[in-house]
């Protein structure tokens, strides 16, 4: 029998002239424990995750010319860090995001650095969801590299719409000013302009079945977390 031991674990002596009674209980609870041993709860130090809609956004960004949008941009993005403070495996790709680059990118080149935003958003749930648990239960979004390339074709094509309508404004301008007939190529800016805008439009509604597609993802993701995590709060 161990010195430091008061008790015998193979014959239970109590060496009772080197230990006191409180030290062989001590023991004893230690050895053989008699309490139930209660785990910390998990604390999350985020607000518990919304599940957006992306219509309410989208109704929101056409009532606002598109400034909402950039919003509701910056808020997934802002979910998507938040969603990291959930309980992850070491093996799984972070969704973290610097909150102060991005806002800065969006407030400084505005529509034209919406591809590159696109790029990130999309990648990082796309990556995420490729070593997640749940991976076999989710319809990925695109890779970021194809939705930044329908964000870039859909900034071209505004610009060109736009472009086109301020010619067609400007040959009405100076055909009434000096007088000389442009209703030919005025016709042509603004027919123009006109197949140009249809094509956006049609871009446009692709781009809006795949933001659907992302929220959806995310919002279904973000459910199985909840779900996950009330079970896990219940076993401890």
């Amino acid at each position: 029998m161990s010195e430091d031991q008061p008790i015998c674990p193979n014959c239970f002596v109590v060496q009772n002239k080197r230990f006191t009674r409180e030290k062989v209980i001590d023991f004893l609870e230690a050895t053989y424990p008699t309490k139930l041993i209660h785990k910390p709860k998990f604390e999350s130090i985020q607000k518990p995750l919304r599940q957006r809609s992306h219509g309410d956004w989208l109704v929101f960004g056409l009532a606002t010319f598109g400034i909402g949008y950039y919003y509701y941009l910056l808020m997934t993005l802002k979910d998507l860090s938040d969603h990291w403070f959930y309980p992850h495996g070491p093996y799984e790709n972070t969704t973290k995001v610097d909150m102060f680059i991005t806002t800065m990118i969006i407030i400084v080149t505005y529509f034209i650095g919406t591809p590159f935003i696109q790029y990130m958003r999309y990648e990082k749930l796309r990556r995420h969801l490729q070593k997640s648990p749940d991976r076999e239960e989710r319809k990925f979004p695109l890779k970021g590299k194809i939705i930044a390339l329908w964000y870039l074709i859909l900034n071209v094509l505004f610009v060109g719409a736009v472009s086109l309508l301020i010619l067609g404004l400007l040959s009405a301008l100076l055909g009434y000013v000096i007088e000389d007939p442009t209703v030919a190529i005025m016709s042509i800016f603004f027919a123009g302009a006109g197949i140009v805008f249809i094509l956006m439009i049609f871009v446009g509604v692709l781009v809006v079945i795949f933001e659907r597609r992302w929220q959806s993802t995310y919002n279904s993701h973000i459910l199985w977390h909840q779900q996950n995590l009330g079970l896990l709060l219940k076993d401890k």
